[in-house]
């Protein structure tokens, strides 16, 4: 009888700790979107966007730890940042739901199988699926919440269009640094011992 509750109350203080450490992890991947997002910008006045790395930490949380947390991380610090925009804040519910997305499937792809994060290539697909996923669905939201606010469906989609170059070029980027960023950060946390507590 003692084993057994001994054995319950481990598991319980396992299982608590786990959820300190998603909790501390989900928190400090979306104060990095956030940071990404509202001071690591260049407004691009030409296509009503802004160039940012707010979608570089969207991937490397979903890297690291994976489809939920990532997209969680995601979809939290995102809005966050659209909220404390002016320009920006009629669109933080639709960015609440593509970066969610984006993020979740990213992390699915990377950590299918048990691969954990650790193949290159599935990392690579992963974020290309991902970050195109969550691509479309922003340019989506900003049409959808445009027309919603009063402007017509072929000013909103000329702009789309206009945009595609440079939500590409976002895109590219954001691919090409968090990939190799989160395989060099994994392999870290994997060696301290650190990712078996998540």
């Amino acid at each position: 009888m003692q084993k057994y509750f001994k054995e319950r109350f481990d598991f319980k203080m396992r299982k608590s700790k786990n959820m300190v450490y998603t909790i501390t992890c989900v928190g400090i991947m979306a104060a990095l979107c956030f940071v990404g997002f509202y001071y690591l910008k260049i407004e691009i006045p030409m296509y009503s966007r802004a160039f940012h790395f707010g979608n570089t930490f969207m991937l490397v949380g979903a890297l690291l730890f994976g489809g939920l947390r990532g997209g969680t991380a995601a979809a939290i610090g995102m809005s966050m940042a659209d909220i404390f925009t002016a320009n920006y804040a009629i669109f933080a519910p639709g960015t609440f739901i593509c970066k969610f997305i984006g993020g979740f499937v990213c992390g699915k792809i990377a950590y299918g199988k048990d691969r954990n994060g650790e193949d290159y290539a599935y990392n690579a697909t992963g974020a290309a699926v991902g970050g195109l996923i969550q691509m479309i669905l922003s340019l989506i939201n900003v049409i959808i919440t445009n027309m919603l606010a009063g402007s017509s469906y072929q000013v909103e989609l000329t702009n789309a269009l206009l945009s595609l170059p440079m939500v590409t070029f976002l895109l590219i980027t954001s691919i090409v640094i968090a990939v190799p960023l989160a395989m060099v950060i994994n392999k870290s946390l994997i060696s301290s011992g650190l990712k078996n507590k998540f």
